[in-house]
């Protein structure tokens, strides 16, 4: 913590706000739930930002002189609340104890959490740990997740809206891009065998069906190690690499392909939502657990055991565990060559699939009821108006 007290000197990242400046909500986690300004009023939102991007710098001093660096974060946390008394905390990022730790201190904040990734075995674990009583409002993906979560918070509201970020961005071109779009598992220093390859699979499968396929990737930038990469593979149906511009990126660009292939990840069951020409190459079965875990680079075979869909849909048809030339084919030319109705009637028996509601239309409802001030078609709902 030290080093990042001088960091925080030397880099300018300290601010001020008035005691008197307060809004009603509070979101925590600037660089994850930022999307929930898209659904507020900005004159009511404030953000937390507890990645210390930011400290307010009165807050910051203050918990400073009082115990020093001992649990500096969490002391600073409950401080900011302390000044700015918001009357709602909401946010993206389930797996945080800060979040836990409100309601013990201000019982009158209401707490609201916003399911954004697939929840795996150890994320659960980890949350059941927490009070019952921790959070208000649970808002989740499907009945899988909700079915979970009563078990932990059963005095909670839990309510099913699907995955904001992809109700949030649903408008797509008339006519899709007829190539495929596959979404880089890699992380600096973290080119997985499933990324490798997958992607010589599906150069080999784009050279021989006359077809290209694009990579879009984690970063704003394609990095030297992953332009070297690719250049040593010199692949030959590679078209284009899209860089994130921002964390809306990866959705806004799979409403313009036709084809879309990933890994095991979140986003799968996202795009599946709506009904999105999926297909998911993954190598559980090529491995056991601890080299699976080894050759894709700290990725862990949870995905395969905690998501229902690998045991309600059929294997080989949009996905595979093996990663193996002919299975793969067979599931990329299913992916080009089934009809439309062939393909979603393949997707319709995966009962669990995560629920769709197109612009978050449920969502922005719900908390209007709550009490926060949201914006519905550009207006501004006042409070308890439906």
């Amino acid at each position: 913590m030290f080093n990042s007290i001088i960091k925080i000197f030397s880099l300018g990242k300290l601010y001020y706000k008035s005691k008197n400046n307060t809004k009603s909500v509070l979101i925590f986690d600037h660089a994850t739930s930022n999307l929930l300004e898209n659904y507020l009023d900005k004159d009511e939102i404030d953000y937390f930002y507890s990645r210390r991007e930011k400290f307010e710098i009165g807050v910051f001093f203050s918990t400073l002189f009082q115990k020093g660096l001992k649990d500096f974060g969490k002391r600073y946390f409950l401080n900011f609340l302390k000044k700015y008394k918001p009357k709602y905390l909401i946010s993206l990022w389930f797996v945080n104890s800060l979040i836990y730790e409100v309601k013990k201190n201000f019982p009158e904040i209401k707490i609201i959490i916003i399911q954004s990734h697939i929840f795996s075995k150890p994320n659960f674990n980890y949350i059941k740990k927490f009070d019952s009583s921790s959070i208000d409002y649970i808002y989740v993906w499907r009945n899988y997740e909700k079915n979970i979560f009563q078990k932990f918070f059963h005095k909670s509201k839990i309510i099913v809206i699907g995955s904001i970020k992809n109700n949030h961005f649903y408008k797509h071109k008339e006519k899709l891009i007829k190539k495929f779009l596959y979404f880089s598992e890699y992380k600096v220093s973290r080119i997985s065998y499933n990324e490798e390859t997958t992607l010589s699979i599906l150069d080999e499968f784009c050279k021989n069906h006359k077809i290209k396929f694009d990579i879009q990737i984690r970063y704003k930038k394609i990095s030297k190690e992953y332009n070297k990469f690719l250049k040593s593979k010199n692949f030959q149906s590679l078209d284009k690499v899209l860089t994130k511009e921002d964390q809306g990126t990866p959705y806004k660009n799979s409403n313009y392909y036709e084809f879309l292939v990933l890994n095991s990840s979140s986003l799968v069951d996202e795009f599946l939502a709506n009904l999105k020409k999926v297909a998911v190459i993954e190598s559980f079965d090529n491995f056991d657990e601890k080299d699976y875990f080894d050759i894709n680079k700290g990725k862990t075979t949870d995905d395969f055991t905690s998501n229902p869909m690998f045991k309600e849909t059929n294997a080989n048809y949009f996905w595979t565990t093996n990663i193996d030339k002919l299975k793969v084919d067979k599931v990329l030319s299913n992916l080009i060559y089934s009809t439309k109705e062939q393909y979603d009637t393949e997707i319709k028996k995966y009962d669990s699939k995560v629920f769709y509601n197109q612009n978050n239309q449920i969502l922005k409802e719900s908390l209007s009821k709550i009490g926060l001030p949201v914006l519905l078609d550009k207006k501004l709902i006042q409070k308890n108006d439906n």
